[in-house]
């Protein structure tokens, strides 16, 4: 009789879990996340529906005990407020840390089609140079002799960065006037302010 009452228990803690889930989803407009928690609401229905039924059984009783010891652990985890809601914690913009883009990789290999930007950057970092000289060596991304080469997919990789290429030279400037444009430049690096 009692494990028939924890079943109950957790079986409707279950189900009210994911009916939030659902409510959550809708209303987030997440048709497809409501329809998944749509499905395990009614599986855990079925599950827990079993379980009850067959609770004369030896194996389904271990199973159940098994469940139920494991229950309240995902439970707890489950209403843990993982992501902070807006307004929770305050925005304190004088904590942001100015940093070098070009320690990124990817801003990097922009340097070697501009080699006097190039020699400043691996002045100031020489433990750079050799790491970027074997990236700049290897096949780029979609041509033949690289590890992402296919005959057939590649060209598709290829005119999505030329779009974005296209796009970039098609981006309207007239917000700012010749003089802010030259002036948002650094002259002796190239580094745009």
């Amino acid at each position: 009789m009692a494990l028939m009452v924890f079943n109950l228990v957790a079986g409707g803690l279950i189900g009210l879990l994911l009916a939030m889930m659902v409510a959550a989803s809708i209303r987030e407009s997440q048709w497809r996340a409501a329809l998944l928690s749509l499905a395990a609401f009614a599986g855990i229905l079925i599950a827990w529906g079993i379980l009850i039924t067959f609770r004369s059984i030896p194996l389904v009783q271990t199973i159940n005990l098994i469940l139920l010891i494991f229950l309240p652990a995902v439970l707890l985890l489950a209403w843990i407020p993982w992501f902070p809601r807006s307004g929770r914690s305050a925005y304190d913009p004088t904590t942001i840390a100015a940093m070098d883009e070009r320690e990124h990789m990817f801003s990097r290999n922009e340097l070697q089609h501009h080699p006097h930007l190039a020699e400043i950057y691996y002045a100031d970092h020489p433990g750079q140079l050799e790491a970027d000289r074997t990236i700049h060596k290897a096949p780029e991304l979609g041509e033949p002799g690289g590890i992402y080469f296919h005959p057939r997919f590649a060209p598709m990789a290829t005119a999505a960065f030329q779009v974005l290429d296209d796009s970039r030279r098609s981006a309207p400037t007239d917000h700012l006037s010749a003089d802010k444009r030259a002036q948002s430049v650094e002259p002796e690096t190239g580094i745009i302010l």
